[in-house]
């Protein structure tokens, strides 16, 4: 089960794939998580730590993410969220 956008518990069945991807389209890790995992649980892992830059949907964005880039001097690209 999983908390939907409006509210609801919806069923969700399948598999998520994350990927990390170089600039030029390269694949440089992936993994795998059931699709009512949330995606952030899989964003620290997908980093190798030497990126200069992390580009992410707004999903990923949290205050411990934000440290973490922060302490490898990485830069902080994820979206931010309009309130």
């Amino acid at each position: 089960m999983k908390a939907g956008s409006d509210g609801k518990r919806k069923s969700t069945y399948g598999y998520k794939a994350h990927l990390n991807v170089a600039e030029d389209g390269f694949i440089k890790s992936t993994d795998y998580t059931a699709g009512n995992a949330h995606d952030s649980n899989c964003f620290t892992p997908l980093l190798s730590g030497n990126e200069s830059a992390a580009y992410a949907d707004s999903a990923y964005r949290s205050q411990a993410h934000d440290r973490w880039l922060a302490e490898r001097n990485i830069a902080n690209r994820i979206i931010k969220r309009v309130y």
